[in-house]
């Protein structure tokens, strides 16, 4: 493979990961349409152009069928090793859950049996799961999935995935630190997932979720201003894509409050106008 296929099997991975800008993804979907407008053809002699341009065109189309073809094997085989994953993971956790917790963070960074998503995604959900009942335990498990996302390769699961995962995982810790009282820690969190947030995919229901977690936050802190931004840029971000999870979140009391304050201002100001 020359370093042109190398370039365009990568580019069809992206593109099959959703993860190219909106112009890549309409140049690739152009040269897919191409492509099959191009095999329906019977000859190259019916291709318009010089026969240089005919023959360029059909070798530049069998180039990205080629690697339509390698992307979509490699994805294939994505999803058998996250299925294998996913399987195993359940039996890792039960070797790592007797042990103290600095323990298991040195069994995950030493062990890259334990650097998987599907272990990673366990303890992720343990953790959303749990939160609200053992807000400690799920400090726990946010924290070790955290550390497993940072230590995914890269070139296996895609650098802006990574940084998605650790957002994910770092949302949850902030929440879980906010429950069991670490106000502190929980901002410190959510800081750092919004750094994970801006070098991954952007993903805008993963910013959906860490705004209405950070809203919580700020409003315990009595931020009561910047709470009230952090909620409508999760609304915002619901309408959007009409998710129901983030639509129609409903507002704690103090912002209630501060929102009926604002509405009143805006009254008395037109009323004076």
């Amino acid at each position: 493979m020359d370093g042109k296929d190398g370039i365009l099997e990568a580019r069809m991975h992206r593109f099959l990961r959703a993860e190219l800008s909106r112009q890549d993804n309409l140049n690739v979907v152009r040269h897919l349409l191409e492509d099959a407008q191009g095999s329906s053809r019977t000859s190259m002699a019916a291709r318009p152009g010089s026969f240089a341009e005919r023959r360029n065109a059909l070798e530049e189309e069998n180039r990205y069928s080629e690697a339509f073809r390698r992307a979509t094997l490699s994805l294939d085989e994505a999803q058998a090793r996250i299925a294998r994953e996913k399987a195993a993971a359940p039996g890792q956790w039960v070797v790592l859950e007797p042990h103290p917790q600095a323990r298991r963070q040195v069994m995950i960074r030493n062990d890259k049996r334990l650097q998987s998503w599907g272990l990673f995604d366990l303890l992720l959900r343990k953790a959303q799961e749990t939160v609200e009942r053992d807000p400690r335990g799920a400090v726990v498990l946010a924290e070790l999935a955290d550390i497993i996302a940072g230590n995914l390769d890269p070139e296996t699961y895609g650098a802006e995935r990574v940084a998605d995962f650790r957002a994910a995982a770092l949302a949850a810790l902030g929440n879980a630190r906010r429950i069991a009282g670490d106000l502190a820690g929980a901002r410190v969190a959510f800081q750092q997932a919004r750094i994970q947030l801006e070098l991954g995919t952007g993903d805008p229901l993963e910013d959906a979720n860490l705004s209405n977690l950070l809203a919580n936050l700020l409003c315990e802190l009595g931020e009561y201003e910047k709470a009230a931004w952090a909620l409508e840029r999760a609304n915002a971000l619901g309408r959007r894509f009409g998710d129901p999870l983030i639509t129609g979140l409903d507002l704690p009391q103090s912002l209630r409050e501060l929102e009926a304050q604002r509405f009143r201002q805006r009254d008395t100001k037109g009323a004076n106008a």
